[in-house]
Order: structure tokens, then sequence, then C-alpha cells
């Protein structure tokens, strides 16, 4: 046997692109914000999103995708989860709010310990400044400013919401 031979690939000019095609992190990204746009405007329930996303992460090629992706909208008509994630950041993960106020209590403590020791208010600007910042400009991760399962299936139930957009 001749083990030191080594493999040939066929030159990238000859290989035909197809549905065979490896995708890269950002392609399951999308992937997964098409899901959760499919959520939001009905085409999918909690279960099959969850089962759906959880598949996501192990999709090699396209053609996984599209497996997963197959019996939604054409992308024409496929919802912009993305873009309305970004257009309402306020609707923020029920997780993402509690690290915030978490955050924003410890920064109080040693604002409040601060200001005792040097009888100087400088501190509580800091602490409101931090305010500020937390729930009002939405510093942080996006993951603490897009919405839980459990928001966009209360979203999705709203009497008077249009499904069919």
């Amino acid at each position: 046997m001749d083990h030191d031979v080594p493999r040939q690939l066929p030159a990238p000019s000859l290989v035909p692109p197809s549905r065979e095609t490896r995708i890269g992190d950002e392609d399951r990204a999308r992937a997964l914000d098409l899901l959760a746009g499919y959520l939001e405007t009905g085409h999918l329930t909690i279960s099959d999103f969850e089962e759906r996303s959880a598949a996501v992460p192990g999709c090699r090629t396209a053609s996984d995708l599209e497996i997963i992706l197959a019996d939604l909208p054409v992308r024409g008509d496929a919802p912009r989860s993305a873009e309305s994630a970004t257009a309402r950041p306020a609707s923020g993960r029920v997780s993402g709010l509690r690290f915030r106020i978490g955050i924003f209590l410890a920064i109080g403590v040693v604002c409040l310990t601060a200001t005792v020791a040097t009888d100087s208010p400088a501190p509580l600007v800091v602490w409101a400044l931090s305010a500020i910042a937390l729930f009002i400009l939405n510093v942080g991760p996006d993951s603490w400013y897009t919405p839980s399962l459990r928001q966009l299936e209360r979203r999705n139930r709203r009497p008077g919401r249009n499904r069919g957009e």
C-alpha cells in the first residue's frame, strides 16, 4: 500500500458550484435570523423553531440548510428578522434585562459607597450615566436586546396582529 502518496484534489476552477458547498458561521447566523423571522410571523411554532434552530449549528453544506428551510416561503417573501430586531432593541431578552439590572445595582453599590466615603455627589452622576447607558442607549451585546422565544410567542398571540404579513 502506498500511504505516502498525497491525495490529489481537483483544481478549484474544475469543481462546479453546488449545493454541497461548505457554509460558514455567517450562513448559519443568517439561517437562524430567517428562522426567528418565520417564528415572529407565525410561520413556525416554538417547537418547530427550537428543533430547526438546534439543527443549524450542525449544518456543513448549503444543502443541509436547504433541508431546514425547504417548506418555508421563498426568500423574497421571507420575513426580515434581522432588520426588525435592530429596529426595536428595547424589547430585551429577560436574561439580558436581569443581567443589566445586576450590573446597574452593582455600580450603584460602589457609587453609593464612594459617595458616603467622599461626601461628594460625583459618584451618583456615574451611577446615573450607567443607567442611561444600560437602559436607554442599550450598551452591551446584542443578545441582551433580542426578544426571547417567549416574547416572540406572546407577540404572535396578541389579538389584532396581522399574521399574513
